[in-house]
């Protein structure tokens, strides 16, 4: 009997070998290669089944080692695990987290027998220690039954505080009783999972773009002062989608490797290794802009549909232009003013230099909730039409050009206008004041009076 428990024993070695041989495998893989999204969430899905698979693996091993101790009381081998979350994310205060669901499930060895199942508990961990001293409990409901079959608890949490930009994490506690090859004698028990992955409760909107780039940093970077271009690339990815609301499998518009080259050769000057110091600069470009495309009104759905360019450069934007009739123009994120729109377009000025222009996108131009992007452009005549943009899944970049309000119209603002009333002009004329610099009215209808775009190089 012996020689048979040694020899299960050495199976699990070698199955324990193979675990951290494909972990390790995963690891590289993610550090190496720029993956698309279903790629990742495969290989996330894997990492963490493995990662599942490793502790109760580890726990028929330690089972394992009591029986070949002769007289030694046997324990009951158990373990609690965070088997699915959503974190690390920026979490709302006061909204139910519906879609994004925790579990914790109990894993045993094979001699262990449940007899009852107290209430499972969470807690608030903030700096490995619980959060408590406040008058209000931090989680709604911080308890919950556990399913007898499955061993498992489902949580929709809902958090009552803000954690003032903290990044906190949950642990999970279970009170049970066991007992060990169906005997008749029974302990009480209480185990504790690892604590989860960490994440951030916001009270308002305006704490979201330092708190996602905290938690970001904190996923890419650990402890580390520096990593691969790939693998920031790839928890870059899951976080844009999410910030954006995206589905992780099969979203509408990820970032592309177009994307990726771009931002890469901008902020991090296509080095392989990028560091801390790195992420802090392109973050406080980047976090801005995804805040609009989180929260401001039309913008998510105008860039799922390849109505905003996104990250291109000037060259990009003046040949592409260049190929189009005059009254083409595009949308694309400013360079040099974080957070803001520019829209580039084409005139009939006689110098083919000018024909190219390009007009920032100021925060008074679409003021109020009545005077959203869509609004801006639509009133401009100088803007006929949009174009487009369309990436396939190898990645290839093609444009089309669209009539404006045909593809805009769904989503201006419905306004009350006030019938025609004799004696008053229908419309206010507005000269422009011409060029500054490179940057112009984009008609009549525009004045331009302060300081240009950024010179996008």
């Amino acid at each position: 009997q012996k020689a048979a428990f040694e020899a299960l024993d050495n199976q699990q070695k070698q199955l324990k070998t193979q675990i951290e041989a494909e972990l390790s495998a995963i690891s590289r893989l993610e550090q190496n290669v720029v993956l698309m999204p279903s790629e990742l969430h495969r290989l996330l899905f894997l990492q963490q089944e493995l990662k599942i698979q490793q502790i109760q693996l580890e726990l028929y091993h330690q089972e394992l080692q009591q029986l070949l101790q002769p007289g030694a009381n046997l324990k009951c081998i158990t373990a609690l695990v965070i088997t699915e979350e959503p974190f690390p994310i920026v979490v709302t205060k006061g909204k139910q987290m519906e879609d994004d669901p925790v579990v914790a499930q109990v894993l045993s060895g094979a001699s262990v027998d449940f007899k009852s199942f107290g209430k499972m508990k969470v807690n608030l961990i903030c700096d490995n220690q619980q959060v408590k001293g406040s008058t209000q409990k931090p989680i709604d409901t911080d308890t919950q039954n556990v399913d007898a079959v499955r061993r498992s608890a489902k949580w929709t949490l809902k958090f009552l505080n803000g954690t003032r930009k903290n990044a906190v994490n949950l642990r999970f506690s279970l009170q049970m009783q066991v007992g060990v090859n169906s005997s008749s004698s029974s302990t009480n028990i209480t185990i504790e999972s690892q604590i989860s992955q960490p994440f951030i409760v916001i009270t308002n909107e305006c704490q979201w773009e330092e708190s996602e780039g905290i938690l970001l940093k904190k996923d890419a970077f650990g402890e580390q002062s520096e990593i691969r271009w790939q693998r920031f690339a790839n928890i870059m990815q899951r976080h844009f989608l999410r910030a954006t609301r995206q589905d992780p499998v099969h979203p509408t518009r990820c970032l592309f490797y177009s994307d990726f080259e771009y931002l890469h050769q901008k902020f991090f000057g296509g080095h392989a290794i990028i560091t801390q110091k790195n992420f802090d600069t392109f973050w406080s470009w980047f976090g801005k802009g995804i805040q609009k495309l989180r929260y401001q009104r039309h913008i998510c759905p105008m860039w799922q549909a390849g109505l905003i360019q996104g990250f291109v450069g000037r060259k990009f934007v003046e040949e592409t232009l260049q190929k189009y009739d005059v009254g083409t123009f595009l949308v694309r994120f400013s360079e040099r003013n974080a957070g803001l729109f520019a829209v580039a377009y084409k005139t009939d000025d006689s110098n083919p230099q000018l024909q190219i222009r390009h007009y920032l996108i100021r925060p008074d131009d679409t003021a109020g909730a009545k005077k959203t992007l869509p609004d801006f452009l639509a009133e401009q005549s100088t803007f006929v039409y949009i174009l487009q943009v369309n990436v396939d899944p190898d990645g290839n970049v093609t444009m089309r050009k669209l009539q404006k309000d045909s593809v805009l119209e769904q989503y201006y603002s419905k306004k009350n206008s006030l019938p025609p009333l004799n004696g008053y002009d229908d419309n206010i004329p507005i000269r422009s004041s011409g060029r500054f610099g490179d940057y112009t009215s984009p008609g009549e209808e525009l004045t331009v009076d302060s300081p240009p775009d950024d010179m996008i190089e």
